[in-house]
């Protein structure tokens, strides 16, 4: 009788060994599976670029939304050396430079600002960089913010464009948003290697 019970428990003892070492060796083939799958998961270069164009051609489209909606002109003012953009009420009316609370992000305490800081959301669009803008009229001239107005067009131009940038050496790949003046509309640009001219932004 006792040596049933013994030979039982070697038994399960041996089962029960055996499921550790089948789970060991699971992790093991799982964790070379991952290494080797892990990088198809990153986005790449042009997909993070593309992100980025996207969330600050959605900015550009809100604050042209406001204008319109709110009958003002709204400013984007674009912060290079911050690596960020943001925008507030620019109109004649001072009821409206408090922006409505859904409007403003987590990154300011100023009610009257919506600030878009590219750097925080590098978990997302890697290190992705503000160049810069410009102002396309009789010439093209760099642009420290754009304005809506009150239809949604642009106030002094007839078209801008900003530039974002990977900045990875030694092939930097850029994409450009551009704005219609006269409509306001955003659109984004192709990913590539060519970014702006190099004498808009020396």
């Amino acid at each position: 009788m006792i040596s049933d019970d013994l030979s039982t428990a070697q038994r399960v003892r041996s089962r029960w060994a055996f499921t550790l070492l089948e789970m060991v060796l699971a992790f093991m083939i799982l964790a070379v599976i991952l290494a080797v799958a892990w990088p198809s998961f990153q986005p790449s270069r042009h997909e993070q670029l593309r992100a980025a164009a996207e969330i600050v051609a959605a900015e550009l489209w809100q604050a042209r939304d406001y204008a319109i909606t709110f009958n003002s002109r709204y400013r984007v003012v674009f912060d290079v050396p911050g690596n960020r953009l943001y925008w507030k009420h620019s109109g004649d009316n001072p009821a409206l430079d408090v922006l409505p609370e859904d409007a403003v992000l987590g990154g300011s305490d100023d009610p009257k600002i919506r600030i878009l800081d590219l750097g925080e959301r590098s978990a997302v669009i890697g290190r992705v960089r503000l160049v810069g803008a410009a102002d396309f009229d009789a010439s093209a001239k760099p642009a420290e913010f754009v304005e809506f107005g009150p239809t949604g067009s642009l106030q002094a131009a007839r078209q801008a464009t900003i530039w974002l940038t990977d900045g990875a050496q030694p092939s930097p790949r850029y994409v450009s948003i551009i704005i219609d003046g006269v409509t306001g509309s955003v659109q984004v640009g192709p990913v590539d290697a060519m970014g702006p001219p190099a004498w808009l932004f020396p």
